[in-house]
Formats: structure tokens, C-alpha cells, sequence
């Protein structure tokens, strides 16, 4: 009599995926209460106005945009056309030679006006190496301001219709804005030489972040994340290949 055993055969795979976290500072105005720490808010009152190089050391900000939170909108009032006021994050370190910052937002631009070839909302970043990038929301468009704070890229657009989502992502010198998820500007504009103007190191803000504008708005949500990986997981199928056996005749 003559058989076959087939003890079975499997193969080993391995597969690596790469996981990803991502460190996070966030408001959601959905509780309807003001934004609280690490979120601070920046104006000429605040302490953090008080380093020696700002151009108001010093002064005093009277009267602060008065700013209230219901129905799960915050809404800032009308800032000082010659001076600023804005919330950032001073929690986190910032780096994005060696990784990637994301800051985003959900708002909807109710006033800014300028003086100059900025506006009166505004998004930026200063890294841990005092690298520093500005993207302003005009009622019309969107901005980057790139070495000398000068206009570098920008994007057509009503920010004032609706409430919006923007992403700014910064990676290497590269900046990049999403406006609703999509991409809608880039430009080479993240670096040292774009600092005309006293910043903090580690420092993301929103708000009105310059001396010749006034801006309101209404936000929904405020985030600054610093994706980092956290390891390599392997997925892994063991096993053996048996050749099958032909069994002795008697």
C-alpha cells in the first residue's frame, strides 16, 4: 500500500510598518470655555511682552480685544491696529530640521486689514533654532511671507463666507498650507532671515501677530502637533515547509 503524508506548508512573512504619534497642544471651542493652558494669550499686557527687544517693552494695552466663547465658537474681538494680540503654544519644542510641525485651525475670518503687505489674522511659527515663517488671512486671500516678510505665495479665497480649515505643515525650509485639505500654497520660506521683529523661541501663534494691522475672527478649533515615529512594529507569519513522504511498500 502506498500513501502520501503532507505534514503542511506555510510561508514566513514579515512585514514593517512604521508607526506614527504625534505630540499635541489642542483647543476645541465645542466646551464653550476660553482657551486655557498650554495655550496663553499674547498682547502688550501679557509678561511675555516684557523681553527687552519688543518694540512696546514696557507699554501697556488698553483696551484688550475682548474675546467670549459660546455655541462652539470662540470669537475675538477687533485687535489694536498698531499693536497685537494672539494665542500661542509655549509648550513643545519645535523643530522641524529633524521633523515635521503642523499647526492648524478651523476659523472663519470676520475682519483684517493692514497697513502693510500683511494682515490682521494670522498664523506663524519660530522653531527651537529661531527659524520663522508667517501665513496671513486676508479677507480675500491667503499668504506666505517668506525672507524679509515679503510675499512670497498666495491664494485666492474668501475667508470670510464660512468657517475653513487650514493646515500650515512646515518641514525642512519647506511650508506648506492646506487650505480645507487641500493643497493650496507652498513656498521655501522657513528660515532665520524672515525675522524682522523680536520672536520667541518654540512659539505658535494665532492672532493678530503684527503691529500694522487690526483682525477678528471665529475659531472652532486651534492645534500645533509634532508628528514623531515611535517605532517599527513587525508583523510576522512563522513557519516550516515539510515535503511530503512516500511511506515504504511491504
Amino acid at each position: 500500500m502506498t500513501g502520501l503524508r503532507s505534514l503542511g506548508a506555510c510561508a514566513a512573512v514579515a512585514v514593517a510598518m512604521s508607526v506614527t504619534a504625534a505630540r499635541a497642544a489642542t483647543y476645541s471651542a465645542a466646551g464653550n470655555t476660553l482657551p486655557a493652558s498650554p495655550f496663553q494669550r499674547f498682547d502688550a499686557a501679557h509678561i511675555g511682552s516684557t523681553f527687552p527687544l519688543s518694540p512696546y517693552f514696557g507699554q501697556g494695552f488698553s483696551p484688550t480685544p475682548d474675546h467670549s466663547v459660546a455655541g462652539g465658537v470662540y470669537s475675538s474681538g477687533l485687535s489694536d491696529s498698531s499693536k497685537y494680540t494672539f494665542w500661542f503654544d509655549p509648550s513643545q519644542t519645535l523643530n522641524a530640521t529633524t521633523g515635521i510641525v503642523e499647526i492648524s485651525t478651523r476659523l472663519k475670518v470676520v475682519s483684517s486689514t493692514s497697513t502693510t503687505d500683511r494682515a490682521g489674522v494670522g498664523i506663524a511659527m519660530t522653531d527651537d533654532d529661531n527659524n520663522y515663517t508667517e501665513i496671513y488671512l486676508g479677507t480675500g486671500e491667503v499668504f506666505i511671507n517668506g525672507a524679509g516678510r515679503l510675499r512670497s505665495a498666495a491664494y485666492t479665497m474668501n475667508t470670510t463666507d464660512d468657517f475653513h480649515d487650514y493646515l500650515v505643515r512646515v518641514q525642512g525650509d519647506d511650508v506648506s498650507v492646506y487650505v480645507d485639505g487641500v493643497l493650496r500654497l507652498s513656498a521655501n520660506s522657513f528660515d532665520a532671515s524672515t525675522v524682522s521683529a523680536p520672536t520667541l523661541a518654540n512659539w505658535a501663534v494665532l492672532g493678530d501677530i503684527t503691529s500694522s494691522a487690526a483682525g477678528a475672527y471665529e475659531m472652532q478649533s486651534f492645534a500645533v502637533a509634532v508628528p514623531e515615529p515611535t517605532g517599527v512594529a513587525l508583523v510576522a507569519v512563522a513557519g516550516m515547509a515539510v515535503a511530503p513522504r512516500r511511506r515504504r511498500r511491504r
